[in-house]
C-alpha cells in the first residue's frame, strides 16, 4: 500500500472494525489525498 503502481488497480485491504479502517486511512503522510502543483513556463 506504500508503493506507487502505474496502471488501473484497486488496492484492497481487509479490516476488522470500522475504527480500524478509519485509522488506516488517516495514518499516512499525506492524509487521504496528495496533490502536486506546478507552474507552466511558456
Amino acid at each position: 500500500m506504500a508503493e506507487e503502481i502505474f496502471g488501473p488497480v484497486a488496492p484492497v485491504s481487509p479490516f476488522g472494525r470500522e475504527e480500524e479502517a478509519v485509522h488506516r486511512a488517516n495514518d499516512t503522510r499525506r492524509g487521504l489525498a496528495g496533490y502536486l502543483r506546478t507552474r507552466i513556463r511558456r
